[in-house]
């Protein structure tokens, strides 16, 4: 059974076509389509079958398009011929059913011919008798009825390899825009061409005016008659690499618009006199008028409740046959049906507000093209829709009748994002910016995770919308009721959480005067946590779905035109995780803006309590291709940085809080340098009788580097005490060893150049020098600060601390250095490379501090 609803639709539409269109309904094909040769003015082209240099790999290609019109001040005839070589099954499956759509208010159509051409033989497929008609209604699902129809054939014994040749006119013109035209001659397709033929014919009464996009080529002028002709004949064109997802305003193609408009001035003013409308005073519409004067005297809530009139007593539905398309319906007609289109209903609501002497006036607008109809040519096919436009002393308003309820007050209330529109004021039409206010945010949701109870962590999730977006939730909750909202919110959160519950009723707050709706809801989610017993840890996750949403997704590479964005979208999504202080996560700031669209992600961490607030804003409604490698790099940064998962091992180790871990370290760090004083106390003499039998401090290699590394560094300052012990005692330069040594980053610059060959030390490294001594001590100085910045700074990448743990690897070659000058002095080099007891010792009370450092480099 048909809802109420729809039997009013299905009544406004049988009614509105009876009324403009009787001649459409009950008459045949062939009052609207007849089957004649070419008109006269029109010149022919013979199909190319010859060979063509073009190397078409698609399922079809054009052998010829040839697009002809000619306009008057009275008339618009359009002439259409192609002819379509069809290479593969789909290319037939797609083309064989042959269509022409057309408005029977005004147009009529002639087909001229209808052929197959196979293996050089033309096969004649045009008999009108197999033609139908039917009406096309394309936008029938938004209630708009443009009247269209559609005649169709589907051609019999189409095969891969025929050419599908075929030609038709149009002729008539909508009597709404009297004298004026607006036309486009397209340069390039998507496919290849061998033949393209347009000619625009404008008669010497009509004005022209041209502005062209893409840089296409230049039209052969001449006079033919009357007309003024514009005429290109291109051969062979490649087909044009058209990128997806272009804005709609943007002219990929090489394209030429004709008007006879020369400014939107005069766009404006044409049509501003339609909106010149008369009712009767002391009607319908007064009475309505004094309604609402009576319920308040301010002037905002007059024009917020003239326009609740006009969202809760007129339907939307669209009749745009004939002059439907451009001109409005009187008022007081729009006011009896109760229903009506855009300029019905802005027509309505202006006489409500004349009635009550608030000045307004209508703009055009363009839901797609929106600011980019400054960059096309003055016409009126540049609009879609019409609204009603008041200025105040707090700024511009708009007030869009067919938008049903709405939320706000004047200054909250959703107003569109059109960019620029066209006023149609009387003596001072022009074009218009619309950038009008918008809220912080449309979406601000705060999703909280209490793991207090770890055998029910819970999620507490608010969503607060503004604008546009609490319009739709609360269409949504008044359609569909709080049970499917529930629905939706449950299944949603379900998705990432399967065994979550709902906790209590979702409440829902509305505020209709700050147009806000605010929507709080509760879940248990049982313990939570994904646990791996295997690798003994479990880990939780949580992301901000409500902005990633709105974010572009990462595409790569590069383009060659702009790439269409979702604006305005401004959201936020916070994330608050309240944990204990056993935890320890990093503050964080993250910012990423260019032209297009600002992210930005901050993270904190205080008193247990760790958030996470991702801010997204769209900035305009595209990426300039120029652009758009470096927008994408942004875009694959900012998906690095969606969501947070807390790890928290099951294990006794992983489980050690940082601060212990911290406390642990440096505990132990002390214990095994004051065990490390005591040992090198008692054995600080043990080489003194074969000191004067080396050069400088030979150690082994492998002992060098086994110590170096258990220690993290630390033995490195004993082996340079022990070099400048030597230079004191043996070389007899007078200096403090323990000195030297506790200082070796800056001492290195003295000590690793001396490492040159000596009169007594056979051959030594011939590439060491002092400058590469220098070199040496550069490197160790700048690792040592390059860690000490790391362990400084928080935001400083973890591999910055590690570099201080390397910086032995740079000594190796002066070890190496040093040995090579002992040559012939092997049994010292081993005395000292020895593995006594006090090296035993040194080994196992720091290999506590490496394990524990190791961890906190590469698994915390």
């Amino acid at each position: 059974m048909r809802s109420a609803s729809n039997i009013w639709i299905f009544f406004c539409t049988v009614l509105a076509l009876s009324l403009t269109a009787p001649q459409a309904l009950g008459q045949s094909l062939s009052d609207y389509v007849k089957q004649r040769p070419a008109p006269a003015w029109v010149i022919e082209q013979e199909v190319p079958l010859g060979q063509t240099s073009l190397t078409p790999d698609g399922s079809k290609f054009y052998r010829l398009v040839d697009w002809q019109q000619r306009i008057s001040k009275s008339a618009n005839d359009r002439y259409r011929h192609n002819a379509i070589e069809l290479k593969t099954a789909d290319a037939v499956q797609d083309n064989s059913n042959f269509k022409i759509a057309f408005d029977p208010s005004y147009q009529k159509v002639q087909i001229h011919n209808l052929d197959l051409i196979r293996n050089g033989k033309r096969l004649g497929r045009l008999d009108l008798s197999a033609f139908d008609m039917y009406r096309q209604e394309t936008d029938r699902d938004k209630l708009l009825y443009n009247g269209t129809m559609e005649t169709a054939l589907i051609i019999p014994d189409v095969q891969v390899g025929d050419i599908l040749d075929y030609s038709y006119s149009i002729s008539g013109k909508n009597k709404a825009i009297g004298p004026h035209y607006a036309t486009t001659a397209t340069l390039q397709y998507s496919v290849p061409i061998q033949r393209q033929h347009e000619r625009i014919l404008i008669h010497n009464d009509t004005p022209v005016h041209v502005k062209t996009h893409g840089s296409p080529a230049p039209p052969e002028e001449r006079q033919e008659g009357d007309y003024r002709s514009y005429s290109w004949v291109q051969t062979d064109l490649e087909d044009m690499d058209i990128e997806s997802n272009l804005p709609a305003w943007f002219y990929a193609q090489p394209t030429y618009e004709f008007s006879s408009f020369e400014t939107w001035e005069a766009v404006g003013e044409y049509f501003a006199n339609a909106y010149n409308f008369k009712y009767k005073k002391g009607g319908p519409i007064s009475n309505i008028a004094n309604k609402i004067m009576h319920e308040s005297d301010d002037i905002k809530t007059r024009q917020r409740l003239a326009l609740n009139y006009i969202h809760k007593n007129i339907r939307y539905t669209g009749i745009k046959m004939d002059s439907g398309g451009y001109i409005p319906r009187p008022p007081d007609k729009t006011l009896a049906q109760k229903f009506g289109d855009c300029k019905d209903m802005t027509l309505l609501l202006l006489a409500i507000l004349q009635e009550m002497d608030i000045e307004a006036y209508p703009v055009f607008v363009d839901s797609d093209y929106r600011g980019g109809i400054g960059d096309m040519i003055p016409s009126h096919r540049a609009f879609d829709h019409v609204l009603v436009h008041m200025e105040t002393g707090d700024g511009v308003y708009l007030l869009d009748g067919t938008r049903g309820s709405q939320l706000g007050d004047m200054d909250r209330i959703e107003q569109g994002s059109y960019g620029k529109g066209l006023l149609l004021k009387p003596g001072d039409a022009r074009l218009v910016n619309l950038e009008l206010k918008q809220p912080a945010y449309y979406k601000d949701v705060q999703d909280t995770f209490d793991f207090s109870d770890p055998e029910h962590v819970t999620l507490e999730s608010i969503s607060t919308y503004h604008g546009y977006e609490a319009d739709s939730m609360n269409s949504t909750y008044l359609n569909n009721g709080l049970k499917q909202l529930e629905e939706n919110f449950l299944s949603f959160f379900q998705n990432t959480y399967p065994n979550l519950e709902q906790i209590g009723d979702m409440v829902i707050q509305i505020e209709p005067t700050k147009g806000k709706l605010a929507i709080k809801v509760e879940y248990d989610l049982g313990k939570g946590w994904i646990e791996n017993t295997k690798e003994q840890y479990k880990w939780f996750e949580a992301y901000p779905s409500d902005v990633t949403t709105d974010i572009p997704d990462f595409k790569g590479g590069s383009r060659a035109m702009p790439y269409s964005l979702s604006h305005p979208r401004k959201s936020r999504h916070k994330l608050i995780f309240k944990l204990d202080e056993t935890w320890d996560l990093e503050n964080d700031d993250v910012n990423v803006e260019n032209e297009a669209f600002k992210f930005r992600k901050i993270s904190t961490f205080k008193n247990g309590t760790y958030i996470q607030n991702y801010i997204y804003h769209s900035k305009q409604d595209h990426i300039p291709a120029g652009l758009f490698s470096d927008a994408m790099a942004d875009i694959k940064q900012i998906e690095e940085e969606y969501g947070v998962e807390l790890t928290h091992g099951t294990d006794w180790l992983s489980n050690i809080p940082e601060e212990t871990y911290t406390i642990a370290i440096g505990f132990w760090l002390i214990v095994a340098a004051l065990i490390s004083m005591i040992g090198a106390m008692i054995r600080n003499n043990a080489d003194s009788e074969w000191q004067k039998d080396q050069l400088f401090y030979p150690v082994a290699l492998p002992k060098f580097i086994i110590l170096s590394a258990v220690s993290i560094g630390i033995y490195n300052y004993f082996w340079a005490y022990k070099n400048w012990r030597w230079i004191r005692d043996i070389d007899n330069e007078h200096n403090t060893p323990i000195i030297r040594g506790w200082f070796m980053p800056f001492t290195n610059f003295a000590l690793l150049p001396q490492l040159t060959s000596r009169d007594d030390s056979n051959e030594g490294y011939g590439w060491y020098g002092p400058a590469i001594g220098g070199l040496i001590a550069l490197v160790f100085f700048g690792l040592k600060i390059g860690a000490h910045i790391g362990d400084r700074i928080d935001s400083a990448p973890l591999w910055l601390s590690g570099l201080g743990l390397l910086a032995f690897i740079v000594l190796i070659p002066a070890v190496m250095q040093i040995n090579r000058l002992n040559i012939g002095r092997e049994d010292v080099i081993a005395k000292n490379s020895a593995y006594h007891w006090t090296t035993i010792v040194f080994i196992l009370i720091f290999a506590p501090i490496f394990i524990l450092v190791m961890i906190g480099l590469f698994f915390s």
